[in-house]
């Protein structure tokens, strides 16, 4: 359901300048932007690690997608490589003068038009922040080790806020491909040669993420992750696509009494809460307390039925049971949960 394409996670390239640390880092998984984030600068933080992400330029009104400007990084070190292109910067010589990864690519997909799909960004790394015992005494070394370390979970964070709000599918540890071989493995012979089997293709639909969106997300701090519930829905969706349907309806299923739970403690009602409980046993209170609240119709058999026949049983539920719980926990976080940007305006 949000589909996307993917690259490989390969490691940054630095450059030091004047104390500055400028690289080059290559995207687990290519993240679809509206065309008015290219060539801009957004603060960030990998880690402890004060950093500013340099995105790649637009060079036409086709939208032809080149290189950013680094500082100290001179122009012929990201120019167009001679002969031979190595498809990831992880295929480079150890010591390369000259990079040319892939900016953007727009590749098979229904989008809307102005938008291409980053898939690496300039970076530079401005040194260790000042709640860090050692941010005053961080040499080069240490600065490049400390972002190292967490470019992972950086874009793991980014990628979790892109995807809420806009659907994209960026989870690079278990990855869908727009062309998917149907039996890996299998080769049938044809009386001349070894043919494979079929491959199925798919054309996701994508919405890019819009600049300002992009510029809070970015901003946020490394500890700081979506309200619970899109969290759990957006892990549900992720298991919905991948086939793992008693694991999604479980996380579908935790998404609608944290969605719940959270609406009953923001309400002004001063009756006592549970201290905890499934979702029904919410639904009760906020039917009792909070006269604007109506249960959905399908929470009951279309979630909390499959859930419990999926923990209590271990049953698999149909695809047609899960996409079911999806579209109701989806309805039900909308409606009671917390806003998924918090940054929006209600």
């Amino acid at each position: 359901m949000w589909p996307a394409d993917a690259l490989l996670i390969t490691p940054a390239h630095w450059h030091i300048e004047r104390m500055s640390i400028s690289a080059v880092y290559e995207l687990p998984r290519p993240i679809w932007v509206s065309w008015d984030a290219c060539g801009q600068n957004f603060d960030t933080h990998i880690g402890t690690v004060r950093a500013t992400v340099i995105m790649p330029k637009l060079l036409s009104p086709a939208g032809l997608v080149g290189p950013p400007e680094l500082s100290g990084v001179p122009t012929s070190a990201l120019s167009p490589v001679v002969g031979h292109r190595p498809v990831s910067l992880e295929h480079y010589d150890r010591s390369t003068a000259v990079i040319d990864p892939e900016w953007a690519t727009e590749f098979a997909a229904d989008h809307p038009p102005r938008a291409t799909a980053v898939r690496a960004i300039g970076l530079e790394l401005h040194g260790i922040s000042a709640s860090t015992e050692d941010a005053h005494g961080a040499d080069t070394n240490q600065i490049v080790d400390a972002a190292s370390r967490c470019l992972d979970l950086w874009f793991g964070q980014i990628a979790e806020w892109v995807s809420i709000l806009t659907g994209q599918d960026l989870y690079h540890r278990d990855q869908l491909f727009s062309a998917t071989p149907m039996a890996p493995g299998f080769r049938r012979w044809t009386g001349s040669c070894w043919q494979p089997a079929s491959v199925r293709y798919t054309i996701p639909n994508v919405d890019p993420v819009e600049v300002t969106d992009l510029r809070e997300i970015l901003a946020r701090q490394p500890d700081e992750s979506p309200p619970l519930e899109w969290q759990l829905l957006l892990s549900g969706c992720l298991d919905v696509d991948r086939g793992y349907n008693r694991r999604a309806v479980i996380e579908l299923a935790t998404a609608v009494e944290v969605s719940l739970a959270s609406r009953a403690h923001r309400s002004n009602s001063t009756q006592p809460r549970p201290d905890r409980g499934p979702a029904e046993k919410w639904s009760k209170w906020l039917e009792r307390h909070d006269s604007s609240y109506a249960e959905d119709d399908d929470l009951r058999a279309g979630v909390v039925k499959v859930r419990n026949d999926a923990v209590h049983e271990g049953r698999s539920p149909s695809n047609g049971q899960t996409r079911r719980a999806y579209e109701c926990a989806l309805r039900i976080v909308k409606d009671n949960g917390r806003p998924r940007a918090p940054w929006r305006q209600p």
